[in-house]
């Protein structure tokens, strides 16, 4: 079905867009780690410092490549799911458009409007409840008297020789008019006219609920979608403030350390809980756009991310 494909594709891009982001994190950590650890190796060679601050920043910038090659792995993974959704061949290279990832849009929660016309399912389901009404209409109109009028008009020609009209042929020509009137009135028909109406009856009944049923539960994923995006909400705005938060300890923890008030474990500590706060962020982030999805699919808007 078309609307999972678009959501599938649009869940994959935000996907996509989100790894790329966490590299840029991991790319910037990685970078200033390298830097320290240079200048740990200078300290080191002027007897600054000792030979296990050098190996722990060795091992700090060691694991965080490994986990930068863990998401360009993923990252590759989620490309190749997102050309098969597509149609893309796998071998071919592609370029994704880049997209602000980190623009929020709380509207979706503000609007408590539970519109479903665009639900294909629910017009489905309204069309064959139409159907199912002109059907009804049809048996009780086995019901009605029917009269009908009918007409023949022909131009005949006898004769001895054929064909006729032929030479020496003689041929008597004479036009023929028929009318006919017919009238059919419906007395019993051993209650199969009554059982017909009966059983379509039932139909548009069952469709009646099936309609009111499939109302109250796209209401319900709506509400659900609302509540839930609006919890992603509140989390996102707690995972921004902690990022915030530990970008502020990270920088002073940094000068800190520079200016020798501050010990390399403190330094490494604030880097990976900046790190992991990022990270914390994006993740939660991902929720959200996810969650935006679900609102948009409960109201039969996913069509308007084609372009």
């Amino acid at each position: 079905e078309i609307k999972n494909i678009i959501e599938q594709v649009a869940s994959t891009y935000y996907g996509v867009m989100v790894k790329n982001k966490k590299k840029v994190v991991l790319d910037t950590t990685i970078i200033n780690t390298e830097k320290l650890l240079a200048v740990m190796q200078t300290n080191y060679q002027n007897g600054l410092v000792k030979k296990l601050d050098v190996d722990r920043i060795s091992v700090t910038l060691s694991n965080l490549k490994t986990r930068k090659q863990q998401v360009v792995n993923s990252i590759s993974l989620l490309e190749n799911q997102l050309k098969f959704l597509v149609g893309i061949p796998l071998d071919q290279s592609v370029t994704f458009e880049e997209i602000d990832i980190t623009e929020i849009n709380p509207q979706p929660v503000q609007d408590s409007v539970s519109d479903f016309s665009n639900r294909l399912e629910l017009r489905m389901l309204e069309t064959q409840y139409k159907l199912l009404n002109y059907q009804l209409k049809s048996f009780q109109a086995e019901y009605y008297p029917t009269l009908s009028l009918s007409g023949n008009y022909s131009y005949q020609g006898l004769g001895n020789v054929f064909p006729i009209g032929a030479e020496n042929g003689e041929a008597n020509w004479f036009e023929v008019a028929t009318i006919g009137l017919s009238l059919r009135v419906p007395i019993f028909n051993g209650f199969a006219t009554n059982s017909r109406i009966q059983q379509s009856k039932i139909a548009i009944e069952k469709m009646e609920e099936d309609i009111s049923l499939t109302k109250e539960s796209m209401n319900l994923a709506y509400e659900n979608a609302i509540t839930q995006l609006s919890n992603n909400l509140l989390n996102l705005s707690v995972q921004k403030q902690n990022m915030e938060l530990a970008e502020d300890v990270y920088n002073n923890t940094a000068q800190n350390y520079n200016t020798g008030l501050t010990s390399l474990t403190d330094l490494l500590f604030a880097e990976n809980s900046l790190t992991e706060a990022q990270n914390n962020y994006l993740t939660e982030l991902l929720k959200y756009k996810l969650a935006e999805l679900q609102v948009m699919k409960s109201r039969g808007q996913l069509k308007s991310l084609v372009k």
